[in-house]
């Protein structure tokens, strides 16, 4: 008897559980549409179906999600699928809402620059610097939009900044030998591109840089040399 009563009891405790459990999916999204609107899009964006999470993102947005990884992961897949100027205002959100958030920073300068507002990526980079004095990778960026904006003194400091802290870096020492090139320093740009060649023989871009810089120079039989070199030939 008191078997059967606690095996009623169970069975009770069951099905108000299930019920309520049915009850509770059932009304989730109305109640929160928002998150289902996220993870929708966070599947979509993982699995990379970029194009199809994007409306999820602005649904779970319109419908007052407060989280960064939405706008995060709205722009990245505006980026994705080459929708670069609906890409701008959720970066620029992105920032204003999370001015710590160093990628996204990042990626606010980079849209900037490519519609060719160096101004702008400049100024938002330089409004913190803490973010990123100790990053070689960065200094390098920064450097290359003074050198757009043709403020070749600005760009050498940041170039010489960016190899203290990677020295063994060829790809920024041969951007800092373009740079003193433009300059007119052409003797210095010459022996740093041969200190780069004398560890690194086979380094192209960099045997090119060497080329031109001594044509520039008017050493036409050195770049002659170099060309051929370039071209697998004997000099």
């Amino acid at each position: 008897m008191a078997w059967s009563i606690k095996t009623r009891q169970y069975l009770t405790y069951s099905a108000l559980l299930g019920a309520s459990a049915v009850l509770i999916l059932a009304l989730y999204p109305r109640l929160k549409p928002q998150w289902v609107n996220f993870r929708r899009g966070e599947n979509l964006f993982f699995s990379q179906r970029f194009s199809l999470a994007i409306p999820f993102y602005q649904k779970a947005l319109t419908e007052g999600l407060k989280r960064p990884e939405v706008l995060k992961h709205l722009g990245d897949a505006y980026l994705a699928t080459g929708q670069f100027q609906a890409a701008l205002p959720v970066f620029q959100r992105l920032v204003q809402e999370n001015p710590d958030d160093l990628q996204a920073r990042l990626g606010l300068a980079g849209l900037y620059d490519q519609f060719g507002r160096v101004d702008e990526a400049l100024a938002l980079l330089e409004q913190r610097p803490d973010l990123w004095l100790h990053n070689p990778l960065i200094l390098t960026r920064v450097a290359d939009l003074y050198r757009r904006r043709r403020e070749f003194a600005i760009a050498e400091k940041y170039y010489d900044d960016a190899l203290k802290l990677a020295p063994g870096n060829a790809a920024i020492q041969l951007k800092l030998a373009e740079l003193l090139g433009w300059m007119g320093q052409t003797d210095q740009a010459i022996a740093l591109c041969r200190r780069i060649l004398a560890q690194d023989p086979q380094n192209r871009p960099v045997r090119l840089q060497l080329a031109r810089l001594l044509s520039w120079a008017g050493r036409r039989e050195e770049a002659v040399r170099e060309y051929r070199l370039l071209l697998g030939e004997k000099p």
